[in-house]
Parts: C-alpha cells; sequence; structure tokens
C-alpha cells in the first residue's frame, strides 16, 4: 500500500485521483488551502493540511498538481506572480522539505503542461525543445523546481486540456453550447491536446507504478484536433449546432496575453506513454464527450 502526498488534492483534476487511489487501498495526505479554514467540504478519508511544514515525514509517493488556474484572468505582472509562486515557489518548498527527513519518496510525479512547447501545429513528442513565452517558461520554471534525492524517481506530466464532468473547460463552456451559441474561437484552426479525466488519473497511476517512466511524460490523448473540430464534436454530443464564432479580438479585450491559451495551440503526442504500451480508454474525441455527456 502506498501513502500519497497530493498537492492540489481538492481541485478537477486531484479529487478524481484521490478517490481513484483511494478505491485500490492506498492513503492519502491532501495538501488544500481549505484544509486552513475547515475540512466540512472535503473528503473525510484524506488527511488534510494547509502547508508544507506540517509533513510529519516523507510519503512513499507524490502527485503535485498545485497551481492557480492559469487562463482564468489577465496575466497582469501581478498574476504572473501569482502563478509562478503557485507553482515553482511550492514545489521548490515541498522539495527543501523532503530533504529534511531520513527516508525519501520513491517517485515523485510533478505537473507540468503543453504549454512547454509554445503554440504552432507541428506534432511535439518529450524531444520537443522548450519554447519561448511566459507560459513556456513558467512550464520550464515548474519542470526544473523538482529537484529531489538520487533514489526518488521523477516524472514531469505535461499536461494537456483535461476533459471531465463538472470541472475544467467543459465546466465553463458546457452551458454555451447546450443552448446552441458555441463555435470555433479565432480561426478555429488551434490544435486542441486534449485527454480525458480518467485516462490522465490512470497515467499518473501507471507512471507511479512502471518504474520506465521517467522525466518528461506527455498527458495527452493520441489524437489531437483542431479547435473548430472540437466545437462540432461537442455540438454533435449535444445534439445542438455549433456554428457560431468568436472573433479573436474578442478573447484579445477580455483576457490581454492570456488570450493566447484560447486563440493559438500546441499538438501534442504522448509519444512516451505510448512507447511505454499505456492502454487508453478514450483515444476518440467523440467517445470522449458522450462518455463526459452521460456523466454531466
Amino acid at each position: 500500500m502506498a501513502t500519497w502526498f497530493v498537492t492540489g488534492a481538492s481541485g478537477f483534476v486531484g479529487k478524481a485521483f484521490v478517490n481513484r487511489v483511494l478505491s485500490r487501498g492506498d492513503s492519502v495526505i491532501g495538501l488544500s488551502r481549505k484544509a486552513a479554514s475547515g475540512l466540512s467540504q472535503l473528503d473525510p478519508r484524506v488527511q488534510w493540511i494547509s502547508t508544507v511544514d506540517q509533513l510529519k515525514s516523507a510519503p512513499s509517493h507524490i502527485l503535485n498538481l498545485a497551481g492557480e488556474p492559469i487562463a482564468s484572468e489577465k496575466w497582469t505582472e501581478a498574476r504572473k506572480q501569482t502563478l509562478r509562486d503557485s507553482r515553482i515557489k511550492l514545489t521548490s518548498q515541498l522539495c527543501t522539505k523532503l530533504k529534511t527527513f531520513d527516508t525519501q519518496p520513491k517517485v515523485f510525479i510533478s505537473g507540468s503542461a503543453v504549454g512547454y512547447y509554445g503554440y504552432g501545429t507541428a506534432p511535439c513528442t518529450e524531444a520537443s525543445p522548450a519554447a519561448d513565452g511566459f507560459a513556456s517558461k513558467l512550464c520550464v520554471d515548474w519542470e526544473n523546481a523538482v529537484d529531489v534525492a538520487p533514489e526518488t524517481r521523477a516524472v514531469k506530466v505535461r499536461i494537456g486540456v483535461v476533459l471531465g464532468p463538472n470541472g475544467g473547460m467543459l465546466e465553463k463552456i458546457w452551458p454555451m453550447y447546450k443552448f446552441g451559441l458555441g463555435g470555433r474561437m479565432g480561426s478555429g484552426d488551434q490544435i486542441l491536446s486534449w485527454i480525458h479525466l480518467q485516462d490522465l488519473v490512470e497515467m499518473f497511476v501507471w507512471a507511479a507504478d512502471n518504474s520506465e517512466v521517467t522525466n518528461a511524460l506527455n498527458g495527452t490523448a493520441p489524437n489531437p484536433v483542431p479547435q473548430y473540430e472540437f466545437a462540432q464534436s461537442l455540438g454533435r454530443t449535444l445534439g445542438r449546432p455549433a456554428f457560431i464564432p468568436t472573433p479573436e479580438f474578442v478573447f484579445r479585450f477580455l483576457l490581454g496575453e492570456t488570450a493566447d491559451l484560447l486563440v493559438k495551440g500546441q499538438s501534442v503526442v504522448p509519444a512516451k506513454a505510448e512507447a511505454l504500451g499505456f492502454k487508453y480508454r478514450f483515444t476518440a474525441l467523440d467517445d470522449a464527450l458522450a462518455d463526459i455527456a452521460a456523466k454531466q
């Protein structure tokens, strides 16, 4: 039985992961800011702490998902610093704390993002270089903050757009599409590298259990799609038209530089996961959206 320490454990992905490892008999220590103000809305099966300093010993496994939402508001200088601190500073604090213990974790899985690769349509594998720009530098520095002991296996998962019920991107756009108001964003040609929430959770578990998995790992489905195809697929799933475009200038006006995340994209393929035998449940977008719609 593993003992997991999960940062971001009360978030969209974190909650799904915690449920998964608890179901197989593992125990979980969860880091959440909510733990400081009360546990009424947090899973009682989890031991909750609100700061890294409250860790009393090294867990056997770590999943590091902490980080403020990156696309929720304009990237002012203050917001950029918050995004960096919530990822890089916390990761550094955690690694420093772990080194004070006599025993070290077996595996440290840390979140990153496909923004590492910048923007474009050429397929990116784990061997592709990092790009320039704020989002890319954020990912690079976040990954570099994972400074663990030699006996700890480190895995950095570059996560795509996570699709699942009652959370993430779909929670924000579902009502719009349900009323037939969805459509392409900007040109619609930007590539959306997506993954079903269930597959991402299983990838974390698989990476923890598979000693061959080290360093960078693309957390995406094998078939990225242009955004206009995503819009059409979601429209079909809901039985609604999806032909109403939102011009790029609207996103620019509302979000400034943050709009790059919506009107640009990257084609990220999971070369390492496929080479090492990870089995996806959802490789086709239509199937993934149909499953989510049944649970939404």
